[in-house]
């Protein structure tokens, strides 16, 4: 188990909860407005290429989701013209949503200059369960 995770998560959590996570890459496609077409609890970050922070964040969200007990998926919003800037107001990348029933529950905004943070990731999810 990863160490991040597993001092984020107590013992008892992670003997029920900790299973394989298979990362999903998604398009406009998966979301209609503001909802995630998958109904089961996932985690998406919003990410684009061109952005350093995203692309530093990205490189470590595998080990990251692993085992958070939930579905963990990438959002590549690269095309500054993709309506999911507008659909989920996006302002900074990387950006983490959590969707449970199709519906966004919780919510980690990138910092202007700085990305998502590994220990706020962390928090967030281990937050959110």
């Amino acid at each position: 188990m990863n160490e991040n995770i597993s001092a984020a998560f107590p013992l008892d959590f992670c003997i029920h909860a900790c299973v394989a996570t298979p990362m999903k890459n998604l398009t406009e496609k998966d979301f209609s407005g503001n909802e995630y077409t998958e109904k089961e609890r996932t985690v998406v970050v919003f990410h684009a290429t061109w952005c350093p922070f995203c692309r530093r964040f990205v490189s470590s969200y595998d080990r990251l989701v692993e085992g958070i007990g939930f579905r963990a998926a990438l959002a590549d919003v690269s095309d500054p013209d993709s309506r999911l800037w507008d659909d989920f107001s996006i302002d900074v990348i990387p950006t983490a949503i959590i969707f449970d029933g199709g519906k966004a529950v919780s919510r980690l905004d990138g910092i202007s200059g700085v990305g998502i943070r590994e220990k706020d990731f962390i928090e967030f999810v281990s937050a959110s369960d």
